[in-house]
């Protein structure tokens, strides 16, 4: 896939095609946060190198889907706002580590993202965008959706009533 960077001013801003990374996109954490400063974490011996922000961000995204994976589906993560911006805390916290100079503010920020995720898990809190997701069903329909998925087919109709 080729890449190509554009600068301007002292921004790097990024035309990209497909990304493999679902949950979180390097133009989301461009939005999410200072672009001038990802440039700056991701700016090695005065190189920008983009994989730099992939990995943090594909780190980012395994944090999550290893306390979240038993309960969504990666296409719920996706879909869910709360998670991409958890994911860009999370990322952002990972390239500030390669500085010594961050913030409480981002330290705290990471902390209270971890913590976000540890209710999720825990099922005090819920994803609400997942649940646009989920199919709506009126009660009495329920029993039609059973018998068009074929869950119940070849019955007889004294057992459909029960």
């Amino acid at each position: 896939m080729h890449r190509k960077g554009v600068l301007l001013g002292t921004s790097l801003l990024l035309e990209r095609g497909p990304l493999l990374m679902a949950i979180l996109t390097i133009a989301d954490l461009l939005l999410a946060h200072d672009p001038e400063r990802i440039t700056q974490l991701a700016t090695d011996k005065g190189k920008y190198e983009e994989s730099i922000i992939t990995d943090r961000i594909a780190k980012a995204e395994g944090i999550i889907k290893s306390y979240l994976s038993p309960l969504y589906t990666t296409a719920e993560l996706e879909a869910d706002k709360i998670i991409k911006g958890l994911c860009a805390v999370i990322a952002i916290y990972l390239l500030e580590l390669r500085r010594s100079d961050f913030s409480n503010a981002i330290r705290t920020a990471y902390q209270d993202a971890i913590l976000t995720l540890e209710r999720l898990r825990d099922g005090t809190l819920k994803l609400a965008d997942v649940a646009t997701l989920l199919p709506k069903v009126v009660p009495s329909e329920q029993k039609n959706l059973f018998f068009k998925t074929g869950l119940f087919d070849g019955l007889t109709p004294i057992e459909e009533d029960t």
